[in-house]
């Protein structure tokens, strides 16, 4: 029966995905969501793990996007600089086995950096072929958002939860899903409703007025969540938001801005008494009042993590120590561990050589982001460049704060969305350009056949 209503299920979601093939975007960023509770529930994810499932669909839509579109739409093009970067890192993690001091997370590291975040990279230009699929991945990255902040509102914590943590985990997690990559879902949710908010000419005022509740809702789940590094990244990028309307309304979507998220964060911590994470109000307390050392706090942790890295990574500064072999040389164990900085972690794992080619993806990426909006024309251009590239600016700030380089997933997703997204925008100036000059010649035709006559 179990396997029959798997096959089923799975039989559903292929056939979903034949006719929406953008969908399996969601399906990607939402399996951390839903790993823990398919794992419990469902015995065949117990056995299969659930995120290389959500992947092998992703694949299987992006073949059936590619086959679909070959003939109506223009090539495959994917971001050749950062793939680049992704592949020589891919190659030093495995290189790096050779003198690893953590073989087993090492191992780890490197078959999930291989197999899931370069592939991330790489599938929004699958599914973004137009500038209209460019629109729907917009709208289904917003819908994805929404939906995390509504089920760890209405599933903060559940028995799954319980046995993962063994019934000591405080914060929200949605159906025992884990609350940091959650927050990068919210924060992702955060950006765009206020984006809404600010560009206007895009979208209606009912939208508008719509990302009032949404935001108060994302609001409220990342505070939930307890997650600092995305309360730390929204403090951080929140206020550059006004920076993408039009120069004559700056002023007004600055003040819109700087008020909604501050009063949004006031009126959350007001109602968190009364909530069932009033539990949380000493931890955030902690965290705005700089009170960071020492109790599993913010700054005492990482400080001794990146005092470690920067005292060591020089023994081997040009290829590093091998992949996971921080958790060894620092903790002793064999198992994830890390410095809580993508950059210090590629530093004293792949040296020299891994730190500048992840830095040299991120600068290329966010270069191609300033380019993309300087290109952009009218509110919704602006709105498919703006919405990637402050959430890319939003998960940077967790990616050096918290996540493993193997943990940041949305980073590399929203790397490869936004070059889709302007790789679609100038296809299409190009094509009004040259309708434009076709025009022009056919006039230019006439004319001469007039004269001629």
């Amino acid at each position: 029966m179990e396997f029959l209503v798997g096959a089923l299920l799975v039989v559903g979601v292929a056939v979903l995905l034949a006719v929406y093939p953008w969908l399996a975007l969601g399906v990607v960023m939402t399996a951390v969501q839903f790993k823990l509770a398919a794992m419990y529930y469902i015995p065949f994810f117990r056995r299969f793990d659930f995120t290389v499932f959500s992947l092998l669909l992703a694949a299987y839509a992006a073949i059936v996007a590619y086959i679909r579109r070959a003939y109506t739409a223009g090539g495959l093009h994917a971001p050749k600089g950062p793939v680049f970067c992704m592949v020589i890192l891919a190659m030093g993690l495995w290189l790096g086995m050779t003198w690893t001091t953590a073989p087993s997370y090492g191992f780890e590291k490197a078959v999930r950096f291989t197999g899931i975040c370069v592939p991330l990279l790489l599938l929004p230009s699958f599914f973004v072929r137009t500038k209209k699929d460019a629109q729907r991945v917009t709208k289904m990255a917003i819908i994805t958002g929404v939906f995390a902040a509504i089920v760890m509102v209405a599933f903060p914590s559940s028995l799954v939860t319980e046995l993962k943590y063994g019934g000591t985990y405080t914060r929200a997690s949605g159906l025992g899903g884990s609350g940091n990559m959650m927050a990068e879902l919210l924060g992702m949710a955060v950006m765009y409703s206020c984006l809404v908010m600010i560009i206007k000419g895009g979208l209606s005022r009912f939208y508008r007025w719509l990302a009032i509740p949404i935001l108060l809702l994302c609001l409220y789940a990342l505070v939930a969540s307890g997650t600092r590094s995305a309360m730390l990244g929204l403090i951080v990028v929140g206020p550059l938001l006004p920076l993408f309307s039009r120069s004559g309304q700056r002023m007004k979507a600055g003040l819109v801005t700087w008020l909604a998220i501050p009063l949004g964060l006031i009126l959350v911590f007001l109602l968190l008494p009364h909530t069932p994470w009033a539990h949380l109000s000493a931890r955030w307390g902690a965290f705005f009042q700089g009170d960071w050392g020492g109790g599993g706090a913010t700054f005492g942790s990482r400080h001794q993590h990146f005092t470690f890295v920067l005292s060591n990574w020089w023994s081997r500064p040009i290829l590093g120590h091998g992949p996971g072999s921080f958790a060894m040389d620092c903790f002793g164990v064999d198992q994830p561990m890390w410095p809580h900085n993508i950059l210090l972690e590629m530093l004293y794992e792949q040296g020299l050589l891994g730190a500048i080619v992840l830095s040299i993806a991120l600068f290329s990426i966010f270069r191609l982001g300033i380019r993309g909006l300087k290109e952009a024309q009218g509110p919704q251009e602006r709105f498919l460049v703006a919405g990637p590239v402050m959430t890319l600016a939003f998960v940077t700030i967790s990616a050096l704060t918290h996540f493993p380089v193997t943990g940041t997933r949305v980073l590399y997703l929203f790397m490869g969305i936004l070059y889709a997204n302007i790789v679609q925008i100038r296809a299409s100036h190009e094509a009004e350009q040259s309708s434009v000059l076709g025009q022009s010649d056919s006039d230019l035709q006439g004319y001469a056949n007039v004269i001629c006559s």
